[in-house]
């Protein structure tokens, strides 16, 4: 009998620990890296390099994800205020490798700094899955900001939300002048 006992509890125990490995490869299969995240300040309608921003700019950002997926931005505007800011109505493919402008240049649309000085943060990730509850990620991201005692710690709660939720974040700070 304890023979037979300690076959069903190993065999119990392989189980989970396939279901177990099985679920984390999926989450990595779905996972995207961002390459890279630039902040650049528009001119006259146009994006410029190498422009520093102020308070009440206008500006857009550029990604390039290591492969194709859907990619989430939070904006962390101060201390305790962050935001969803992008996509505003459901995620977007975005091509694999290829540096994306978001707005996109064509809409002539671009996002304002605020009219503070505080510093600002931009936080982002990406997946292939494009079931992402984005009102519920929101409430996460604005509640991870709230909760936190600094700037660096409501960029550390909200990296962890989105790590948590979509997949690995990178991120880039501005202080505006």
């Amino acid at each position: 009998m304890r023979g037979s006992a300690r076959w069903i509890l190993g065999l119990l125990l392989a189980v989970a620990l396939g279901v177990g490995i099985g679920a984390e490869l999926a989450a990595r299969r779905d996972r995207v890296r961002v390459h890279e995240l630039v902040v650049l300040a528009v001119d006259a309608g146009r994006p410029t390099v190498g422009s520093a921003l102020a308070a009440e700019d206008s500006y857009v950002l550029r990604v390039r994800l290591d492969r194709a997926g859907y990619a989430v931005v939070a904006h962390l505007r101060g201390p305790g205020l962050a935001e969803l800011l992008f996509p505003s109505g459901g995620l977007i493919a975005f091509p694999g490798a290829v540096l994306v402008q978001i707005p996109e240049q064509e809409t002539g649309i671009a996002w304002r700094l605020p009219a503070t000085h505080e510093p600002q943060a931009w936080l982002v990730a990406a997946t292939r899955n494009p079931a992402v509850d984005l009102l519920d990620l929101e409430g996460r991201i604005r509640r991870a900001a709230q909760n936190s005692t600094s700037f660096e710690g409501d960029i550390a709660a909200v990296a962890r939300v989105l790590d948590k939720a979509i997949g690995p974040s990178r991120s880039t700070i501005l202080h505006p002048r």
